[in-house]
């Protein structure tokens, strides 16, 4: 499902870089203006992404605690069997030590599968709130595009990036609540949607790699 989901993102991007030319060209060329939005950073400066950030140091805690005790069963084994272990309990050893790092390595992907899942609503939420934002200001700056920047975007000039302008507005419109700030009783954001290709940070902890 993943790979498919990918495939089709990266059709997209093929797809939509040329419409954008057309449509850009379409518009007398030299007068067309296009904005740039960065949805992460929304997402950052109104606080909505506290929760995304302590899950990840969560998952992060918890991936390193599983490579301390890896790192203790190695210690445990290697002064077990001591300076001459028999080929009987050598090969159990390994085979103990490979059966951690297995789990090891399926327990840090999935931390890594569940904070990117976790990142990808969170942008679609910020994403579907900031629409109708964007498509006042572009109104009001007489823009012909809005990108989404991490998309398509690889670079682009100060000038163009309404990002700012994006967080402004939705800050001071109601029923717009930060996340830091809101309390039970307070009305959280509409639901929404993110890009699907938004990368999220892997745990870099791993047990040791010394065999027993």
């Amino acid at each position: 499902m993943t790979n498919i989901r990918s495939v089709i993102v990266r059709a997209e991007k093929i797809l939509v870089m040329p419409l954008l030319a057309v449509l850009i060209g379409c518009d007398t060329g030299s007068t067309a203006k296009v904005g740039i939005v960065d949805i992460d950073r929304v997402a950052s400066e109104l606080g909505w992404d506290k929760d995304w950030q302590q899950e990840q140091a969560r998952e992060t805690e918890g991936i390193r605690a599983l490579a301390d005790q890896i790192n203790q069963i190695q210690k445990e084994l290697s002064e077990k069997l001591g300076e001459s272990p028999s080929d009987e309990d050598q090969a159990k050893a390994n085979q103990e030590m490979l059966e951690a790092r297995q789990k090891f390595v399926v327990a840090r992907s999935r931390a890594n599968q569940r904070l990117k899942v976790m990142r990808m609503d969170l942008l679609r939420k910020v994403s579907e709130e900031a629409q109708s934002h964007i498509g006042t200001l572009a109104a009001q700056k007489g823009l012909t595009l809005v990108l989404k920047r991490g998309d398509y975007i690889m670079a682009a000039q100060p000038a163009h990036d309404i990002t700012r302008d994006v967080v402004a507005q939705m800050a001071s419109t109601p029923p717009y609540t930060s996340q830091s700030d809101s309390t039970e009783d307070s009305p959280a954001p509409p639901a929404q949607t993110p890009p699907a290709e938004t990368p999220v940070p892997d745990a870099e902890v791993a047990p040791t790699d010394a065999a027993p």
